[in-house]
């Protein structure tokens, strides 16, 4: 070995997949993750429904249920993670997440539905699209930064 060279193997528990793969990865990054694209997909579906039922044709409905239940989970672990709330007992913290969750996704679908009729009916597909993604990703923006807030307080 030269001289600087380290005999250490360049594949160190430290550097391996696994370690990016541990619980508290999972729930403070990767389930939130899933959720925000889940997010993005169901407001996507909302602005152009057509578009899932295509790939999905005899199963649309309930491939948006799973998208949404999926936003709900990926919020509600979002949020049952930060510091805010670890003071909290389990079941309150659950209770705080799951209101929290449920505000933003049937806020946002709300928000998205009556946006989205004021669209005239030849928008094209693309449009609709690039609006949906660009509403979803603002209000994770947003709602990300004011639970950042929230934890600085703490």
């Amino acid at each position: 070995m030269g001289r600087g060279e380290s005999s250490a193997s360049p594949v160190s528990p430290k550097n391996s997949f696994w370690s990016l793969v541990r619980s508290d990865c999972v729930y403070s990054h990767y389930i939130p993750a899933t959720g925000c694209i889940s997010y993005a997909a169901l407001a996507n579906h909302i602005y152009h429904p057509r578009g899932l039922n295509s790939l999905f044709p005899r199963s649309g409905l309930p491939i948006a249920n799973c998208l949404l239940l999926n936003a709900h989970i990926g919020a509600g672990v979002y949020l049952y993670t930060r510091p805010h709330l670890k003071v909290l007992p389990p079941v309150t913290r659950i209770a705080f997440s799951a209101y929290g969750a449920i505000l933003l996704n049937y806020g946002s679908m709300l928000l998205w539905s009556l946006t989205k009729i004021h669209l005239p009916q030849e928008t094209p597909n693309w449009i609709r699209t690039v609006i949906a993604l660009t509403m979803s990703a603002g209000i994770l923006i947003i709602g990300r930064e004011y639970v950042n807030y929230v934890d600085s307080l703490v």
